[in-house]
């Protein structure tokens, strides 16, 4: 993962190919809809895991995610 950290995480699930731009496009309808944070209404429609959340976000911060279950 090569992108800019201060890319939008809809973006980046996007270049990265683990969504469609339609299915980001879905999600930030209904954004708009709810108010609700774009990740979690990406993980409630069933578009990507909150693994795959905590990676990105944990990229975009600069922390990088480690799930404890895996030491």
């Amino acid at each position: 993962m090569d992108k800019p950290k201060n890319m939008l995480i809809g973006e980046m699930l996007v270049e990265e190919g683990i969504i469609s731009k339609e299915q980001l496009k879905d999600g930030l309808e209904e954004q708009k809809r709810t108010g609700e944070k774009i990740g979690q209404i990406l993980i409630r429609m069933g578009y990507i895991s909150k693994e795959i959340l905590w990676t990105f976000l944990g990229y975009q911060m600069g922390v990088p995610y480690i799930n404890l279950d895996e030491v």
